[in-house]
C-alpha cells in the first residue's frame, strides 16, 4: 500500500524567482532525503529509497507530490512536517 503526502505553498514570487528559490532546496534534498530532481520547465521528477514523486513551480504556488513505500510510510509525519518547513522557510 501507497501512502501519498501533498503540499502546496503559495508566493507571490512569480515562477521566475520561486523556482530559482527552490533550485535552492536541492542539496538538501539530496543530503536529507537521497533526491536527485529531474527538471522539465517547471516540473521536477524525482525519486528516493521509498518513495517518488513531482514538484510543480507555479505563478502562484509550488506544490509537492509524494508517493510513499511501505519502508517511508513511518516516517510520513516527519517527511511531511520538514518539507512544509523548508518550503515555507524558501519562498517567504
Amino acid at each position: 500500500m501507497v501512502s501519498s503526502i501533498k503540499i502546496e505553498q503559495s508566493h507571490d514570487l512569480g515562477i521566475a524567482e520561486a523556482r530559482m528559490r527552490v533550485a535552492k532546496l536541492e542539496p538538501m534534498l539530496k543530503d536529507r532525503f537521497g533526491l536527485a530532481l529531474a527538471w522539465q520547465g517547471d516540473v521536477a521528477q524525482f525519486k528516493g529509497k521509498g518513495f517518488n514523486g513531482s514538484l510543480t513551480v507555479a505563478e502562484q504556488n509550488v506544490v509537492i507530490d509524494l508517493s510513499l513505500g511501505i519502508l517511508a510510510r513511518p516516517f510520513a509525519g516527519k517527511i511531511r512536517n520538514a518539507l512544509l518547513e523548508h518550503m515555507r522557510n524558501t519562498l517567504a
